[in-house]
């Protein structure tokens, strides 16, 4: 909560205090076209795990910014694309008891998803110097997920008192659908290696509305179970992103 408080305090605090940006930063053109190279720094290192409230880190991201002419603020726009595939399988071998009867289990996942996202934003700026620039502003962004898997369950025990062998399969189905849709106050420390290469990194908070539903098939159920639910949370992603963007 404390780190939530300071955001919020940063954000009031420098939306009254747009300075015009100058210098060498932002003076050679009105368009920046990025990408958040995040995702595959957190796979390579082994850190891609997701915070709360966070967009799946593993989703490739685009973006592209305009300029307006005060040169001191900048619309932002966002594609979000993400594809999953799952197949895992764990169980163990046979075991034997005192009592006389053995038993064995195996489990099976499979399914795959994907997400796909839309953002728009406005940022405002701060020059810090010649080649360091600081923004802030607002994302409005929404996401679509789709998830389809399958599950299979099976055991085998047997009874050598009485050689009685007993087996049993389950095989359970379903399709997941999430609508998500967030409000991302953000913050970003902007670098300029060269007037046309920039590298950034920031902080954001994510205020999240979910609308969540479930088509399961259950194959001791005679009939499909439908299931919604709604959510509404509030996360933060301290430095989930490193932005590599080109201007033209």
């Amino acid at each position: 909560m404390k780190q939530l408080i300071i955001i919020l305090y940063l954000l009031v605090s420098l939306s009254g205090a747009r300075a015009q940006v100058s210098g060498d930063f932002m003076a050679r053109s009105r368009h920046y076209i990025g990408v958040n190279a995040y995702p595959v720094i957190s796979r390579i290192m082994g850190t891609d795990k997701m915070p709360s409230g966070a967009i799946n880190n593993k989703t490739f991201e685009i973006f592209y910014k305009r300029q307006v002419e005060d040169k001191d603020r900048a619309w932002r726009f966002g594609l979000l694309l993400d594809y999953i595939h799952y197949d895992e399988k764990q169980g163990n071998d046979t075991l034997f008891f005192d009592r006389g009867w053995s038993f064995m289990y195996e489990e099976k996942y499979r399914g795959w998803a994907y997400y796909t996202g839309v953002y728009v934003g406005h940022e405002w700026q701060t020059s810090l110097g010649k080649r360091w620039l600081l923004g802030y502003g607002l994302d409005v962004k929404y996401l679509f997920t789709y998830d389809e898997s399958d599950s299979w369950y099976g055991s085998s025990s047997y009874n050598y008192s009485i050689q009685r062998l007993e087996d049993v399969r389950v095989h359970n189905w379903g399709n997941y659908y999430q609508h998500q849709f967030y409000l991302n106050p953000f913050i970003e420390i902007n670098f300029a290696i060269t007037p046309y290469f920039i590298v950034s990194t920031g902080c954001s908070m994510s205020f999240v509305y979910s609308y969540n539903k479930y088509d399961s098939h259950y194959q001791n159920e005679p009939k499909r179970q439908f299931n919604t639910n709604e959510r509404f949370h509030v996360g933060l992603q301290p430095f989930q992103r490193i932005n590599l963007i080109y201007s033209f």
